[in-house]
């Protein structure tokens, strides 16, 4: 499952802010802030999560890929991101 964070560049502070799309609703702190990061839900290296905390000017050309082949309209329940149906093709959240 890959989670794409939203990044912003403010000039006035000379800084990149990541901006996490998922936040903001019940129970769920993800609020921008010029003083800390807040995402959505923290990373859990015991599942095998990874934050790669860079800013890239153009997105990987394996999630361009994915994403340009994607079939969507499949959601598994509790599903917050991509998942990989039985047939093995990639969908996506809406």
């Amino acid at each position: 499952m890959l989670h794409g964070l939203t990044t912003v560049h403010l000039a006035s502070a000379d800084c990149w802010i990541r901006l996490d799309a998922r936040g903001n609703k019940a129970g769920v702190d993800a609020r921008f802030s010029l003083n800390g990061e807040h995402l959505a839900w923290p990373v859990d290296p015991s599942q095998g999560e990874i934050d790669y905390p860079v800013v890239d000017a153009s997105p990987h050309p394996t999630v361009v890929s994915t994403l340009a082949t994607a079939r969507l309209g499949h959601r598994s329940p509790g599903c917050r991101g991509l998942r990989r149906p039985p047939d093995g093709t990639v969908t996506a959240h809406h």
